[in-house]
């Protein structure tokens, strides 16, 4: 694949993310996969490709887009100069995780390292270089550099506490908890967040047990 062309399916699937994440915790599956399913369409059809959907949301008579056999691409505008080619969808891998806001594989384990009398925040031991600089999706509820579970087993956010803001080493919580307590966080970048990281901690309830390396190819 021309490496142009790689670029432009990277659009694709970033818009379907964008907009499904918008969707994120609230209940409807169906919408967060139609969600992924719309952006995706309507990117497609600016990628300069005569497609076909091999692998897709079902049969003609069961999804209304990117069904099996459909056709997408810009081929219209192009005459016969672009490639022929077959494509395998997913617009949104995991439609129950996304509408119930339930946790990722990737999370954080912060401490609280400081607290000033009076203060409303709190300074935790966890900053740009363990959670990255990503913000969280445009439209969300609040900004914020990462969110706080309420309860990590049952995969519930709190609705109140999150990262405000991050320095290279530490981070601002808008909350005030003692010194000392640790906070689970979901870092709104999985990808950048693991990047900080020599290994993965593998964790069964409050149990570690198993360390991966995290391989960089290098």
């Amino acid at each position: 694949m021309e490496i142009e062309l790689a670029l432009e399916f990277v659009r694709v699937v970033e818009e379907a993310a964008i907009e499904s994440a918008r969707t994120m915790g609230r209940g409807d599956r169906h919408g967060a996969d139609q969600a992924a399913v719309q952006a995706m369409r309507r990117v497609l059809e600016t990628v300069p490709v005569a497609a076909t959907v091999v692998i897709g949301e079902g049969e003609r008579d069961q999804a209304p887009m990117l069904y099996i056999g459909e056709k997408v691409g810009l081929k219209k505008e192009y005459s016969d100069t672009v490639p022929e080619i077959d494509i395998a969808v997913d617009p949104l891998e995991g439609t129950n995780l996304c509408a119930t806001g339930s946790p990722g594989a990737i999370t954080v384990l912060a401490g609280v390292v400081s607290s000033q009398p009076g203060a409303t925040h709190r300074v935790i031991d966890a900053g740009a270089l363990a959670l990255s600089k990503d913000t969280g999706p445009e439209h969300g509820p609040h900004a914020t550099m990462g969110e706080l579970f309420a309860d990590y087993a049952r995969g519930t956010l709190h609705p109140d506490r999150w990262v405000t803001s991050l320095s290279q080493e530490h981070g601002i919580l808008n909350a005030r908890l003692p010194v000392g307590e640790r906070v689970r966080i979901l870092p709104n970048h999985s990808c950048l967040t693991v990047a900080c990281f020599d290994e993965y901690h593998v964790v069964r309830g409050d149990a570690v047990v198993d360390r991966w390396k995290i391989w960089r190819g290098r």
